[in-house]
């Protein structure tokens, strides 16, 4: 059977929420994104932007926003079964860091070429 209990659909919706809030409390850099993808997503509705593209900045905003949740649970996994400073650790970390920098980078491009006719 597919769908076992509407409690535990529920449940899975409310553990679901409660981790997106628990990294909004704990994570900085993940409020700082939230902050600037509503503002990206208030400038598309400003200036009135085609659908197709509204719909790409919300994909590279929610996705930067998950990247950076990916990176927190890494990082947690670590400190928690290996709160070493091991070297290996530490690189994991450094390339999780450096994938959400890159994953950064391309969205800001992304958006200075959508938004770039409406700046000049």
């Amino acid at each position: 059977m597919i769908f076992s209990s509407w409690e535990r659909f529920k449940g899975s919706f409310f553990y679901a929420w409660s981790g997106l809030w628990r990294s909004l409390v704990t994570e900085q850099n993940l409020w700082i994104m939230l902050v600037v993808g509503i503002l990206v997503m208030f400038l598309a509705w400003y200036y009135q932007l085609e659908f197709n593209k509204e719909l790409i900045l919300l994909l590279f905003v929610t996705s930067t926003i998950a990247a950076e949740i990916l990176n927190t649970l890494v990082e947690f996994t670590l400190d928690r079964f290996h709160p070493s400073n091991d070297l290996d650790v530490k690189i994991i970390k450094d390339m999780m860091a450096g994938f959400v920098l890159l994953w950064s980078i391309v969205s800001l491009v992304v958006g200075i070429i959508i938004f770039w006719p409406h700046l000049r």
